[in-house]
């Protein structure tokens, strides 16, 4: 089947930073059409989307533990839900991603506004892309387009199940020749490796803070949910995606500008986290952040799928797998400090309990927008930096004032 499918040019799927050889003049070829069609249209106008799998709450590698504690061994966690970013050349605009699970309706997302977590949720049989959920995306952002009259170019590659609805008005589409996302892809030169670095550290915070105050709940979808808008939105810059966009080489010299390298590297605050902890066999900070960088995010096609794809046969495909539902039940996840020190610390506390109260209001109320939770999501950064900051200061004066 492996020669069959190359001797007809067919990709079966595709996965995130595949880094397959690229022949190099198709890379070239494919470029050089790029920077022609990019020249047609304004930076703004120009999209990349692509589509990742995140496991949401894989540990470094069996456990989490103070570097005092004895550990133990468990069965890794490998829950993992599909992603599908969208942003444009200048980094001006991002599209709310769109998160793909098991359950079409998980019990720790009833009764929420899913605008509340900064995403979109829809569910396929294997949590994976399929034709019916992208063209069902596609039209609603052709849509879009049309209200605010705009004609855009979309930039995605070949996989299967990016198929085309029978009629598109304002969005062209181009494809990427085959096995040259690595290297003409901008989500695939960095966007989607620096959204998982922040969403990692955001895991490991939580886990470190769990165990230091003795909390160890449960990572459910919904925790998770809001972990990827936070990450996608307040920490995937404008600079990183435009420094993405030029590294791939398909931005034409009319549209380019200077690449900024003053940004920090996200991985590094995954390595920090991660020396705070003990654990067996533990991954580095650039294992961890890739630990699903080749996850399965889009619908394979099947032997006879593929033979179909050649041969044009009508007849129904079906599968016989059988995939058990996404069923993450838990709770709310807030956890609340016990230490009284100074009054500042006091208010920080309160806030960051008023915070909680709020996206609780926020996740029940159908009326809420993706602005207002983004904007309660930047409160809350804020708060949680300044007790981090202070939580840094008070270690370091007892540290000094130690007799």
């Amino acid at each position: 089947m492996h020669n069959f499918q190359s001797r007809h040019g067919i990709v079966a799927k595709r996965v995130n930073g595949e880094a397959k050889s690229v022949n190099e003049d198709v890379e070239m070829n494919g470029r050089s059409e790029l920077q022609l069609l990019l020249s047609e249209y304004n930076a703004n106008d120009v999209f990349n989307a692509d589509e990742t799998g995140l496991q949401i709450r894989m540990r470094p590698d069996s456990t989490l533990a103070f570097k005092s504690e004895q550990v133990g061994g468990t069965k890794k966690d490998k829950e993992r839900v599909s992603i599908l970013f969208c942003c444009n050349a200048d980094g001006s605009e991002k599209l709310t991603p769109l998160v793909i699970g098991k359950s079409k309706l998980p019990r720790c997302l009833k009764g929420v506004n899913v605008a509340s977590l900064l995403c979109e949720y829809t569910n396929s049989k294997k949590a994976w892309m399929t034709g019916d959920i992208f063209i069902g995306w596609l039209n609603k952002l052709n849509a879009d387009m049309k209200r605010k009259r705009r004609n855009i170019l979309l930039i995605i590659d070949n996989a299967a199940c990016h198929k085309l609805p029978p009629t598109i008005s304002n969005v062209k589409v181009h494809f990427l020749p085959p096995n040259c996302t690595s290297k003409l892809q901008p989500c695939d030169a960095g966007i989607i490796r620096s959204f998982k670095a922040h969403y990692r550290a955001k895991l490991l915070t939580y886990w470190i803070q769990g165990m230091e105050n003795g909390d160890n709940k449960k990572v459910d979808l919904k925790l998770a949910m809001g972990w990827i808008g936070s990450a996608w939105w307040l920490s995937v810059t404008s600079d990183c995606i435009k420094n993405c966009w030029r590294n791939t080489g398909i931005v034409p010299s009319a549209l380019d500008a200077p690449l900024d390298v003053s940004e920090a590297d996200p991985v590094n605050e995954v390595a920090r986290l991660l020396l705070s902890i003990a654990t067996p066999n533990k991954m580095n900070a650039d294992e961890y952040v890739d630990l699903d960088a080749h996850e399965a995010a889009v619908e394979e096609l099947s032997d006879k799928e593929i033979a179909v794809a050649v041969y044009g046969s009508k007849n129904e495909i079906k599968d016989d797998d059988d995939e058990e539902n996404d069923d993450d039940g838990n709770g709310e996840t807030e956890s609340k400090s016990e230490e009284a020190r100074v009054s500042l610390a006091d208010m920080l506390r309160e806030a960051q309990s008023g915070v909680a109260a709020i996206r609780k209001l926020l996740e029940n109320d159908p009326q809420t927008t993706i602005a207002v939770s983004y904007g309660l999501e930047q409160v809350s950064v804020y708060i949680q930096n300044r007790r981090a900051a202070r939580l840094v200061q008070t270690s370091l004066d007892s540290m000094f004032n130690q007799d």
